[in-house]
């Protein structure tokens, strides 16, 4: 089934997995932009993407299938966090000063951990998840 090797309880590397993704999933859900008494919260926008990629990681290590998809999507979550804070950084002028929000930092730091989770595994031969998508 897939589930060789420790108990995901017992196992630090699917413990950082996880604990990556429900880190993604809180700012994805928090606010990405704030402009004086104003935020949008990435459910606004691209954080719909991030969370449904925090939900299909998490589900993979929990599984413990398909690592190398799991790190694309880390790394399409990387690219989406990185893009939205340079376009959230580069709004200027106006009314109020428009500044990037605590979700969105969040959810760069999360995708940023959950890339390099995702490196070392594949580096250390990924006994969480195991390697069923070989053929990846």
């Amino acid at each position: 089934m897939g589930n060789d090797g420790p108990s995901i309880l017992s196992d630090r590397r699917a413990q950082w997995g996880l604990a990556s993704s429900a880190l993604l999933l809180l700012g994805s859900v928090t606010p990405w932009a704030t402009a004086g008494p104003f935020t949008k919260n990435g459910l606004d926008g691209d954080g719909v993407i991030t969370l449904v990629i925090a939900l299909l990681v998490g589900g993979m290590i929990v599984a413990r299938r398909f690592p190398r998809i799991a790190l694309g999507l880390a790394v399409v979550s990387l690219a989406i966090t990185i893009i939205d804070t340079v376009d959230v950084s580069g709004v200027g002028g106006g009314l109020f000063d428009v500044r990037v929000g605590w979700g969105l930092i969040l959810a760069l730091l999360a995708s940023t951990s959950l890339v390099a989770w995702g490196v070392v595994g594949l580096r250390r031969g990924s006994p969480a998840p195991a390697s069923s998508d070989a053929a990846a």
